[in-house]
């Protein structure tokens, strides 16, 4: 190989890291916009990515993508005992759920590389559980993903 290392940051793609030493990663807050073909994601935690949309790229990893970059992807709620559900089915708060992208495999850990992070994909693994805490219900959708 010939050339100078390309700098990349990893910055934007989603990862796992389970709670070590008591300490606490703040939960991301997402905005889940039902369509026909599954949820849009967008993040909702103030910050540099406010406003972008989840999508995945062409390897299979999720990121919060600039949306004029990389349209968001559909995912799919999926309940462990009745399969897949939607927001308006769940009626308690707080839910343990899987998440499959539309038409592709469901989320779970990855690694990239050499990097030491673990980060989400959807191509292939063992599906990942999370903890769904719902804040707000029929929340309204903002003219604009990244508007205040």
């Amino acid at each position: 190989l010939a050339g100078a290392l390309q700098p990349r940051s990893d910055a934007h793609l989603l990862g796992h890291q389970p709670p070590a030493n008591g300490n606490t990663v703040e939960p991301l807050t997402l905005y889940f916009r039902h369509t026909p073909e599954g949820y849009y994601l967008y993040v909702r935690s103030l910050g540099p990515y406010f406003g972008r949309g989840i999508s995945a790229d062409d390897n299979g990893h999720i990121g919060a993508f600039i949306i004029a970059e990389r349209e968001p992807v559909p995912f799919k709620l999926i309940h462990p005992q009745r399969g897949e559900t939607s927001l308006e089915h769940i009626k308690r708060d707080r839910v343990g759920m899987f998440l499959q992208r539309a038409g592709k495999g469901f989320v779970h850990r990855s690694s990239r590389h050499d990097a030491e992070p673990t980060y989400l994909n959807t191509a292939g693994g063992s599906p990942l559980g999370f903890i769904l805490d719902i804040q707000e219900r029929n929340a309204p959708w903002l003219s604009y993903p990244d508007e205040f």
